[in-house]
């Protein structure tokens, strides 16, 4: 899930990694609303993680 400023660069790293060409799909918000709350722990936990990480190069 990207916004639209994010897809130009996301899409140029992906082929440059030499992925295969990926094609923009559209979703309806609704359709996405079953995922809220999954994203959100999940970003809080990409946070802990990058928080821990850095933590630990500071020792």
């Amino acid at each position: 899930m990207l916004l639209r400023v994010q897809e130009k660069p996301y899409f140029k790293m992906m082929r440059d990694a030499g992925a295969p060409e990926l094609q923009k799909q559209l979703v309806k918000r609704e359709n996405l609303e079953q995922f809220v709350q999954q994203y959100e722990e999940a970003l809080k936990g990409l946070q802990k993680a990058v928080k821990d990480e850095q933590a630990q190069k500071r020792f």
